[in-house]
């Protein structure tokens, strides 16, 4: 029967390498001074110390209201902006309260005297477990809460804690003020917090972690005050080092495997969008990894289970739509956010008309599916350090060629070197530009008019493979698929990275095409 055919839809599991030695483990806590703490135990103990003197801020009334988890758009409540009176109202108390702490440094009051009410970080969630990384403004630590009764028992309830410390200054920007911090801070843990949605890392609390109480008269009180946000621990880390250790194991990425990340990524980058809100960094780092414990189980010897996938770090987000605005409010600060090769081409422009945010997002979406399936096609070709020499049949010349690409990325930059010649600072991305199918998407009838044939070889060599390539992996994969489901996922991977922001796929309509309409997703 259909039933009794039918294959559970499982992802392999790719633990992140992990930090072992105490020299890593010392620099990524980030403290200094600490002398005959020689070893990983000592470390955990000092840190649990420091979790003693970090007070949740959400106290005396403070309350999060979050947003409706409905991705039905028919419900009005989808459309809710993230940013509304409540919003303003707690941002503007937690403003305030953040300012009071800051301004007792040369005062006879105390700071542990305003937070004399307020639980502790190690009280309400739990001692340090492990120290998972250092972003560029801080350092992120796993609490472990301990035991917990849940719908099925007993279970343990992990916590992630980012902490935000002020941007120093660069070649290209001021150091961060005191108020920019703090407003940073609180922006983010407002988006953060009342987004709510399975696809968005849930954020929790907002902390600050204060001074010794003994060194309170003689330390930089101002640098050494930390802020840090409490998010739910996710168990499977994030995309970037999943892909990274699928090229590294060569472990193979299927289009099943691929159109499921492909389709959690725009479910939640809709709910984001639907709701005001623009990332302004998605990118593979960013896209967290929950694995699903109920789902495991081995599989010709490796473990599989079901994968939820999570846009996290709002740090760079930008609110488009308040409450008070009927539509999407452009960018004009004329200023490139995010990382570099997921920056799409209009933010090197200077427009006064401004740019979409939202249609910015969606170009990322674009160079997210290109490496997905840029790493897939790794399993095929051999590559050499970070390029592999791609064939394809040159029609001009009328016979097979090779030319050399980037085994993830293709493209490092969208800058171009002169707009009024069409010339790019990456030659790849030139080449795209140039060869680039155009067409137009009619999202009612779904149907496709094409302008311009694709010509750029690594969309149009995607489901490609060398002709003396034999694996059965890749029978079971392009089992069922048809000539015109590869198709569609050239067409709306192009559509994603139009050149034209306004021609290029918005979330939604990604989300409703006959690709993603028809993917099974965890």
């Amino acid at each position: 029967t259909d039933d009794e055919d039918y294959e559970e839809h499982l992802h392999v599991v790719l633990e992140r390498d992990r930090l072992h030695s105490v020299s890593q483990l010392s620099a990524l806590m980030g403290y200094c001074g600490l002398g005959s703490l020689v070893n990983k135990e000592s470390l955990k103990k000092f840190a649990n110390e420091v979790l003693g003197r970090t007070f949740l801020l959400l106290a005396s009334g403070l309350k999060i209201h979050r947003l409706s988890p409905t991705m039905r758009q028919a419900d009005p409540r989808f459309h809710d902006s993230v940013i509304g009176k409540h919003q303003l109202e707690l941002l503007t108390l937690l403003k305030n309260l953040i300012s009071r702490f800051l301004d007792t440094s040369g005062t006879t009051t105390s700071p542990y005297d305003l937070l004399q009410n307020n639980k502790t970080l190690l009280a309400r969630y739990g001692s340090i477990k492990d120290i998972i990384g250092r972003g560029a403004y801080g350092v992120t630590r796993i609490v472990d809460s301990g035991e917990e009764q849940g719908v099925s028992g007993r279970v343990k309830r992990a916590y992630a804690v980012k902490e935000l410390q002020r941007r120093p200054q660069t070649s290209t920007r001021a150091a961060e003020t005191r108020d920019q911090f703090i407003e940073r801070v609180i922006s983010e843990f407002i988006l953060s917090s009342t987004l709510n949605n399975k696809h968005v890392v849930r954020t929790l609390d907002l902390m600050i972690t204060l001074p010794e109480k003994s060194r309170l008269s003689t330390c930089d009180f101002h640098d050494e005050v930390r802020i840090s946000q409490v998010m739910d621990c996710t168990s499977g880390g994030d995309l970037f080092h999943y892909c990274k250790k699928s090229i590294t194991t060569h472990e193979y990425l299927s289009i099943d495997e691929i159109d499921c990340m492909v389709k959690q990524i725009t479910k939640g980058l809709w709910y984001i969008h639907s709701h005001g809100v623009a990332h302004c960094d998605l990118k593979l780092e960013n896209i967290l990894l929950e694995n699903d414990p109920h789902s495991m189980r081995l599989v010709n010897g490796k473990r599989r289970c079901r994968l939820n996938l999570k846009i996290s770090d709002f740090g760079k987000s930008s609110v488009v739509r308040t409450h008070w605005d009927s539509q999407e409010q452009l960018s004009t600060s004329n200023v490139p956010i995010g990382s570099e090769p997921y920056m799409a081409p209009e933010e090197h422009t200077k427009s006064s008309r401004g740019i979409s945010l939202l249609k910015k997002d969606c170009w990322a979406l674009g160079v997210i599916v290109l490496i997905l399936f840029n790493i897939r096609r790794s399993f095929f070709y051999k590559s050499s350090g970070n390029q592999f020499q791609l064939e394809f049949y040159d029609t001009k010349a009328g016979e097979s060629e090779t030319k050399t690409y980037g085994a993830a990325y293709l493209w490092q930059t969208t800058e171009p070197k002169s707009l009024k010649l069409a010339k790019y600072k990456d030659a790849v991305f030139g080449e795209y530009v140039k060869n680039a199918m155009l067409s137009d998407y009619d999202n009612k009838s779904k149907e496709w008019s094409v302008r311009k044939h694709g010509k750029f070889i690594p969309i149009e060599t995607m489901f490609d493979i060398p002709l003396n390539f034999l694996d059965p992996k890749y029978d079971d994969d392009v089992d069922g698929f048809e000539a015109g489901d590869f198709d569609l996922r050239k067409y709306c991977t192009y559509k994603l990275l139009d050149i034209d922001p306004a021609k290029r796929f918005d979330a939604g309509d990604f989300l409703k095409s006959d690709w993603l309409a028809s993917a099974e997703s965890c």
